[in-house]
């Protein structure tokens, strides 16, 4: 609202027009509440989340998600919409430092996190307080000294976590172990990504080469197997445990597999997916599959519709970079969070628009 405002008019489609005194045309208003709220790391943003980065982002009790940053761990309510620092046993715990990792277990009330320097993981027993630093541990059971900033991520996994870290290997937290176990060495192989079903395949990426690998936890043991998605050059990949099918993205493809590996839906050579890297995806409640790009798209294929969306300033969005394996996460509610180089994307996807009505001239 401006005192520049010759005119205003609302049409029969809930459009605003106005009108101005300055010589500067006709503008058009969509006056529909906005699917995207972006919460910026700019201190100077009028929605600066008041920290200038986020390493990873996890849902925590009372419906709240934690956001790991670089100065310790902050609190968000997708309520209120406020970020506020966590209870003082939590900043006692984790303190005030870059964090790169978090994972919370909201049943067995515990969470850990990966702080890098020097590279270590901390385990907070929630309703006790209880903190303590957790030895990494090697296959033969020797404790280990961890180079910094090795860590690669920290995804959930059963009652706990696994962490990936650069040419050494993958290790396992849980609410059993006493240390932060190795289950798979490596060879001065550089993984970049990992991903799970959170119940017993763990599917792994490396750098320059596009032969992946997949394990599997039988019996309590860890053992490599071959399917399908190790000749496949993905980016990443989400497990959705309702519809019990796998989720895969990367390079100009996005495809669904059932839980046997056979394939279900190909989306490729489609235009909007044109030199389009997926980063990183989630399903919203409807299975409709959301997912950021290398050159800072946000899109959505629309499961019924079978038709790609993308999210543009009209939705709230405005375009960012999004980081390698950048932050993703779901809350308990509607909404989805992607974390890019600029802030936090929060997208409430019941109310996209999935069309806009066109303007009409009476």
């Amino acid at each position: 609202v401006s005192s520049d405002n010759m005119v205003l008019h609302c049409d029969r489609d809930g459009m605003i027009w106005a009108g101005k005194w300055s010589n500067k045309g006709l503008f058009q208003i969509n006056p529909a509440t906005q699917a995207v709220q972006e919460f910026s790391t700019d201190v100077s943003n009028p929605h600066f989340v008041g920290f200038n980065s986020v390493g990873a982002i996890t849902t925590a009790l009372s419906r709240r998600l934690w956001l790991a940053s670089g100065m310790g761990i902050r609190e968000f309510d997708p309520i209120t919409g406020i970020f506020s620092s966590p209870e003082k046993k939590v900043s006692s715990c984790f303190g005030s430092e870059l964090i790169i990792g978090v994972v919370m277990d909201t049943i067995v009330k515990k969470a850990w996190a990966v702080l890098p320097f020097p590279l270590r993981v901390l385990e907070m027993n929630l309703a006790t307080g209880n903190c303590r630093e957790m030895e990494w541990k090697n296959a033969e059971g020797n404790t280990l000294q961890l180079p910094h900033w090795r860590v690669v991520s920290a995804i959930p996994f059963r009652d706990g976590a696994l962490i990936a870290v650069r040419g050494i290997g993958i290790f396992m937290v849980s609410n059993k172990n006493e240390a932060a176990q190795q289950i798979i060495k490596f060879k001065d192989e550089q993984v970049t990504a990992i991903a799970t079903d959170g119940e017993k395949y763990l599917f792994e990426k490396f750098w320059g080469t596009y032969r992946n690998r997949t394990h599997i936890l039988e019996n309590g043991n860890w053992r490599q197997v071959n399917t399908p998605l190790d000749e496949v050059p993905w980016y990443c990949i989400y497990f959705d445990v309702e519809d019990q099918t796998f989720w895969v993205g990367g390079v100009e493809f996005l495809r669904e597999y059932q839980k046997d590996f056979r394939v279900k839906t190909i989306v490729e050579n489609e235009a909007g997916l044109k030199s389009v890297d997926i980063l990183s995806l989630l399903p919203d409640k409807s299975h409709n599959i959301w997912f950021n790009t290398g050159n800072g798209l946000l899109m959505m294929w629309d499961k019924a519709a079978k038709r790609l969306i993308r999210l543009s300033e009209k939705d709230g969005y405005t375009r960012q970079v999004f980081g390698w394996n950048n932050p993703r996460v779901r809350d308990s509610y509607v909404n989805l969070y992607f974390a890019g180089d600029e802030g936090v994307e929060v997208i409430n996807t019941y109310i996209i628009q999935k069309q806009y009505a066109p303007s009409q001239i009476y």
